[in-house]
């Protein structure tokens, strides 16, 4: 049996969703006729999912950061338990609104790094350091240019304590380099910015997997 928690974003333009829906996949018979339960969950105390980030700590839970409620920036932080998944608690928000940021864990899973992502009024180049334990937020580092809507994965199996920042939007135009930032204390690595992607990406997060590596 697996479970699956998908938080909506918005199902019309201007219509913006604080609800996500619980899924249960029943693997026991073959794969192709495997068994799905939906279940609503209403978070009446959330005032909307859409362009948030998220991020899954495992055996903690999962964050979700910021969004946008059809009005506004948002400077929530919500955790999403794992055993209640029906639960979404309110935590210390960040210090100002975001959306269309992304979010990493660092490699001891006491950090997360929330990157880049718009405040309302302009396309942010920060990365701020989220601590779980004390739910608070901070300045941590710079990117090399203001990023949002861009992609991000880190390899969680033989991890060499790296993730990685793909395309997105810096305000202006569209970004086709590929960041490398260490996930031990949130620094950009290296820009790669001799290797393009084929096409320049906006808004692709969710889209980026990071396989294993290669011997």
């Amino acid at each position: 049996m697996w479970t699956f928690i998908c938080d909506w974003g918005c199902s019309a333009p201007g219509s913006h969703l604080n609800s996500g829906e619980l899924f249960n996949l029943d693997f026991s018979k073959e794969t192709e006729n495997f068994k799905i339960d939906g279940k609503l969950l209403n978070y009446n105390n959330i005032r909307g999912f859409s362009c948030s980030a998220f991020c899954q700590i495992e055996g903690n839970g999962g964050f979700i950061f910021g969004g946008y409620d059809g009005n506004e920036c948002l400077n929530q932080i919500i955790k999403i338990e794992e055993i209640e998944p029906h639960n979404a608690n309110l935590l210390s928000p960040l210090p100002f609104g975001l959306k269309n940021a992304t979010a990493l864990p660092s490699l001891d899973k006491q950090k997360i790094w929330i990157i880049g992502g718009w405040d309302g009024n302009k396309t942010q180049k920060t990365i701020l350091e989220y601590n779980i334990k004390n739910q608070t937020t901070k300045f941590c580092h710079f990117l090399p240019y203001p990023l949002e809507c861009h992609a991000v994965a880190f390899q969680k199996i033989n991890s060499k304590g790296i993730g990685f920042i793909i395309g997105g939007f810096d305000g202006i135009g569209l970004r086709s380099e590929i960041l490398i930032i260490n996930l031990n204390n949130g620094n950009i690595l290296e820009e790669i910015n001799n290797v393009k992607t084929f096409k320049t990406k906006k808004k692709i997060v969710g889209y980026l997997f990071c396989m294993m590596e290669k011997k």
